[in-house]
């Protein structure tokens, strides 16, 4: 079986971001009650605008089977209503909670109804869209239902459009990964990328010559693909030239092992 494995490198000359603590951040539940985001500390989070008018509302019923598989003490969603696309959520709070329960019989987490977008914008919602703020990535919400996977180290993982289940086969392989960054140190010592930052090449030390190694960018879209490269003493040496500055994810195999370089 192949294994995967998740780098974070930069390329060329990226000025490192200091970004604000996922975890600082908090927001009142539908019930009144307060979220703080430091509970949550731990978990792999979706956080997702929802809307009862919308072409996607049907989703409720997608997020809430999702929920009822992989939903407790490793995972959660967070389900913040917003009126911000075409009047689909006008209703109060309360009218949102009867909504919810009444037909989806909604258990997971809702969130008081919010702006995702403009002048208004709730602070969550500035931390998930401003790369200034979360030091990985600037993307606005472009309509209701658009979903932010994030790490249990608080970090977004992948954004999926409106138009992508929560069922999605990308999104529960995700949850079926028990992954975290601080237990897998460990593979520092097995895997090294360097240099990192990087210009024109990189090399990467003991990956078996059978995995094939794939490079995305910060959004999830495939940007190198090569398949089982040549090795020389269990060294790769990859050609990046083509990529433009940014940030990148390599992916190698198929484990579920994470860690950042910076």
């Amino acid at each position: 079986m192949k294994n995967y494995i998740y780098i974070f490198l930069f390329i060329f000359a990226i000025p490192i971001i200091a970004a604000e603590d996922f975890y600082s951040l908090s927001a009142k539940k539908i019930n009144g009650d307060t979220l703080h985001f430091s509970e949550l500390r731990g978990k792999k989070l979706m956080i997702v605008n929802v809307a009862s008018l919308c072409g996607y509302t049907y989703q409720y019923a997608e997020l809430q089977k999702l929920y009822e598989e992989f939903g407790g003490d490793n995972f959660e969603i967070i389900a913040f209503p917003a009126n911000n696309f075409s009047n689909q959520e006008p209703g109060t709070d309360e009218d949102i909670e009867d909504f919810c329960k009444e037909n989806y019989n909604v258990t997971f987490t809702m969130m008081s109804k919010i702006s995702v977008k403009g002048f208004d914008k709730h602070s969550v919602y500035q931390w998930l869209t401003d790369g200034s703020i979360n030091g990985q990535v600037y993307q606005e919400v472009m309509w209701n239902f658009q979903k932010y996977c994030i790490t249990e180290e608080g970090k977004i993982w992948k954004i999926f459009s409106s138009q992508t289940s929560p069922l999605h086969n990308d999104i529960k392989t995700w949850l079926k990964q028990n992954v975290s960054i601080a237990e897998n140190n460990d593979l520092n010592e097995i895997i090294a990328v360097y240099p990192n930052p990087a210009n024109d090449f990189i090399m990467i030390d003991a990956i078996d010559t059978n995995d094939d190694v794939i490079i995305y960018n910060t959004l999830g879209i495939e940007q190198l693909r090569l398949n089982s490269p040549d090795a020389t003493n269990g060294v790769h040496s990859i050609n990046i030239s083509a990529l433009p500055a940014g940030t990148y994810i390599i992916r190698i195999g198929n484990q579920s092992k994470i860690f950042v370089k910076i």
